[in-house]
């Protein structure tokens, strides 16, 4: 049929239509409604379709994808619903997205129905609009929903464990892992049968096999105790929870497993929120699957109640699905009051709005609210309502939509107490973690406490700076925090127990001068073995006095320490006075009635006790505080006996490194003196078979050059000649450097001065070849006692060295400290670096990697270094270059 008859056609329909209750519907709908002509130009729209697409009213003849999809567009909307009519014939359905003025997304479902005359012609289309922003928030509020159901199942406080048809694992929870001690790469794809015992394993089959037949077990066997098998092989008794899910292919089954003590109202709160969301899923699907082919059709079969009054609330109509929401026939409902079914104040509300001009009452209309419905059996559920009024023959109609909302309600009402028990189970963990973390953070301070005083001890060997660390360590406010600390050792010979040395005040002015002045300073633990051991010889000078003066037999009577030696077992005592070992003369010597005393014990042997009070505050000691200096005290112990191993070994060394500086002495002298005997021979025959025929070339050429013209080609050659010569003159001035002795004129210098003379030297040189010069000298350097000429060569070899290797530029780092005894001076410079092969062989006389270089720059600067008693080492820079270090001894 011609487009212009079609049209024609469609207008006369829809003419017959707005007389028809049917017009009144379709003008006052909640879904938007247009007649569109089979070349997309729109004929006919709603109130609805206009309230949501505004451009269509903008002309007659209007486009309906510029209208629906996009102002001027000169494309159909994506995927559109009419083309794919025309096309087949059929119902077609598409979504499209707008903006707000507020530019937040809407989301529109578009269903475009073909109108089709007898003789099969598509004359055009009818296109119903349905807003379905709510709906996808719904869908995305499910995926969320799922995200947390997976989120809860990992961290919940049970095994859940599901398996497909064939009872092959598929997830395996964190706390399953911990349960039955597998990971996941382990127990993923195995039965799941292995996790039990033999002889429950047919029981267990049975079950599943019941699930997968009828997707349900017996009430007794859904929920039972049993034993489970860890990978270990160890059982323990546990309850066992199955569930059955369908899926696309064929089922799968979830089993939840926890010790019998677990509480069992998780389980069921987990099972019902899963059942839940299961239901909720598949209704909201079955909300969405609803086909809209013919608009007659949708009101009939829509999933919401749709009821019509007159202006009086009369009802004169009343859907299907209003029959099945508040159990009324047609026949029953039809004629009877609105507020048979619905509160009155809506209805109230409603004929207000027809003769007043309220703002509020007005924005009511076209909304979605919430309220009551009343059944036929009065009976009450809450709904989501729309309420619309529409005008026909000058009368006032009204038109609602009532959604049934039972289910959200009662599925927002568990999410609430799902929530409101998750809290419950954060604050109880919360408050768990903090108590677990107050004892991690005790037992961390009181490791690390111990740690910091065992590397304080680990950093010396000098007994005296052990006994001392020992003391700080037991008295310090850092450390232990005793008043008092007194240190006994055994004697030599093992007969007496003697005082050694002690820490503390000795009053109570004294400990308030102290310990202010130690508070006011915040010194940490470090600190404060620094400042004890500069300061040892002024303080504490009564309770060392005091300990010093003790010495008690280790036979004979026995009394306290002793006691503790022998037995090799802490004391701590509360009333000294009334214990059995304590006696009078030892509580007035050390004026203290409580203290504790542990065994210093390294490798089952007793090296002494240490004696630890609080003499000054009286504070009581706990036998954590006696746990805590029991733990010191062992460490202490190996540092007492690792100071003699160490001082008996320095003397051995000593002895050993005498008789190897002898061995050595005579060793060099014997190397040398051949060497030089070799090398002396050699230098000599040099000296007179080369030296003199040098000088005279060289003479002979140096006239021959006066004479010759400056650009003369004989002029250019005999400058290479002379050039050669000094070249060579140069060699063996080097060669007879390195092999004859050197009288050193030794005397007290600053090496930063030498440093500071020879880059000046060289400073022209340095601007000329692009290179900086980075000074970084120690304040307060010691001095050194060397040949400050034999250093200004050294230095300026090791400088012209660092310049050939930085031909493009570079930087020239030159570093000085105080290192120990040693005078460290370190050269970095940025250049073409040393090869891994090259590294061992750099000192050796004539080794070389340079075009012109003779091989004994280094050799030389190595020689003088060592004659000096120090010694020189070669290391790669991390960036570029290298990296020279040269140690020489501080005066």
């Amino acid at each position: 049929m011609p487009y212009k008859h079609a049209h024609e056609h469609l207008q006369k329909e829809f003419a017959k239509l707005r007389d028809s209750f049917l017009h009144t519907l379709i003008e006052n709908a909640q879904y938007g409604f247009a007649l569109i002509t089979t070349d997309f130009t729109v004929l006919e729209v709603n109130n609805k379709m206009l309230e949501w697409f505004p451009a269509i009213q903008a002309e007659d003849g209007a486009l309906c994808y510029q209208c629906f999809y996009a102002p001027g567009s000169e494309t159909h909307c994506p995927g559109c619903p009419a083309e794919q009519c025309l096309q087949d014939g059929k119902v077609h359905s598409a979504e499209i997205e707008k903006r707000s003025p507020a530019n937040t997304p809407i989301y529109y479902k578009i269903t475009c129905t073909p109108v089709i005359d007898k003789q099969g012609h598509v004359l055009g289309f009818m296109e119903i609009a349905e807003n379905i922003t709510g709906k996808i928030g719904v869908e995305n509020k499910l995926k969320e929903l799922e995200s947390q159901y997976y989120q809860f199942i990992e961290t919940a406080s049970d095994a859940i464990i599901i398996c497909n048809a064939e009872g092959e694992i598929l997830l395996f929870n964190k706390k399953a892992q911990e349960l039955f001690g597998y990971s996941p790469a382990e127990i993923m794809g195995q039965k799941f049968f292995v996790l039990t015992p033999e002889e429950t394993r047919e029981q267990q089959y049975n079950r599943f096999q019941e699930l997968l037949c009828t997707g349900h077990l017996h009430p007794l066997d859904k929920s039972f105790e049993g034993i489970c098998l860890k990978k270990n092989g160890a059982t323990f008794p546990s309850e066992v929870t199955y569930s059955f899910q369908k899926t696309n292919v064929g089922g799968c089954i979830t089993a939840i497993i926890r010790d019998i003590s677990a509480r069992k109202a998780s389980e069921q709160k987990l099972q019902q929120y899963t059942q839940q969301l299961e239901q909720e899923v598949d209704s909201r699907t079955r909300d969405l699957s609803f086909s809209r082919e013919r608009f007659l059709l949708f009101l009939e079969t829509a999933n919401d109640a749709i009821i019509t009054t007159d202006k009086d609330g009369t009802i004169i109509y009343f859907n299907r699905r209003a029959e099945e929401s508040l159990d009324y026939r047609r026949d029953e409902i039809l004629g009877k009051n609105i507020s048979q079914v619905t509160p009155k104040e809506i209805w109230q509300m409603a004929q207000t709005s027809i003769y007043v001009n309220n703002s509020q009452i007005a924005t009511s209309l076209g909304k979605a609210l919430e309220s009551w419905a009343i059944k036929k059996d009065q009976s009450t559920f809450p709904i989501e309502f729309t309420l619309s009024a529409f005008e026909r023959d000058e009368e006032t109609f009204f038109t609602s939509i009532i959604r049934d909302i039972s289910k959200r309600k009662k599925l927002e009402q568990k999410l609430q107490e799902y929530a409101t028990t998750l809290e419950e189970r954060v604050r109880e963990r919360t408050f768990e973690l903090t108590q677990s973390q107050q004892r991690l953070n005790d037992k961390v301070a009181e490791l690390s406490i111990l740690n910091e005083i065992g590397e304080a001890l680990a950093s010396t060997m000098n007994l005296e700076s052990v006994l001392d660390i020992i003391l700080v360590g037991a008295t310090s406010h850092q450390g232990l925090g005793f008043n008092r600390a007194f240190l006994f050792l055994l004697s030599d010979d093992a007969a007496y127990l003697e005082g050694k040395v002690a820490v503390g005040p000795a009053n109570a002015e004294e400990a308030h001068r102290v310990w202010s002045a130690i508070i006011g300073k915040q010194m940490s633990l470090k600190e404060m073995f620094r400042s004890y051991t500069k300061q040892q010889e002024n303080v504490d000078t009564y309770v060392n006095e005091l300990v010093k003066s003790i010495r008690i037999p280790l036979q004979g009577d026995e009394n306290v320490l002793t006691h503790v030696v022998k037995n090799k077992k802490p004391v701590n005592l509360v009333d000294a006075s009334s214990h059995p070992l304590v006696s009078y003369a030892l509580i007035k010597t050390m004026q203290c009635n409580s203290f504790a005393v542990v065994p210093l014990i390294a490798r089952e042997n007793v090296l002494g006790v240490l004696w630890a009070d609080n003499a000054i505050t009286q504070k009581p000691i706990e036998d954590r505080d006696v746990e805590r200096l029991r733990i010191f005290s062992n460490n202490a112990s190996l540092a007492i006996e690792n100071s003699n191993l160490y001082q008996n070994i320095q003397e051995k060394v000593t002895e050993l490194d005498q008789a190897y500086q002898e061995l050595q002495e005579n060793k060099d002298r014997l190397v040398r003196t051949e060497k030089l005997a070799a090398v002396g021979e050699m230098s000599a025959t040099v000296a007179h078979a080369i030296r003199n025929p040098l000088t005279a070339i060289g003479g002979f050429a140096r006239r021959l050059l006066k004479k010759d013209p400056a650009d003369n080609t004989t002029n250019r050659y005999l400058r290479i000649i002379i050039g050669e010569i000094d070249r060579l003159e140069t060699l063996l001035t080097e060669i007879l450097d390195f092999v004859r002795p050197r009288e050193l004129n030794m005397r007290g210098v600053c090496i930063n001065d030498i440093l500071e003379h020879t880059l000046e030297v060289l400073s022209d040189e340095l601007q000329r070849r692009d290179i900086v010069a980075v000074k970084e000298y120690a304040a307060e350097l010691p001095l050194v006692n060397v040949d400050a000429d034999q250093f200004k060569e050294v230095f300026l070899n090791m400088f012209r060295n660092a310049i050939d290797a930085m031909p493009e530029g570079g930087s020239l780092t030159i570093n000085t400290l105080a290192e120990d005894q040693w005078v460290k001076i370190t050269l970095a410079d940025t250049g073409v670096g040393i090869s891994d092969n090259d590294v061992e062989k750099i000192f050796h006389p004539f080794f070389t990697r340079k075009a012109k270089g003779s091989g004994l720059g280094l050799a030389i600067c190595n020689q003088i270094i060592s004659f000096h008693g120090g010694h020189i080492t070669l290391r790669k820079n991390v960036a570029a270059g290298v990296i020279f270090d040269i140690y020489l001894p501080a005066a």
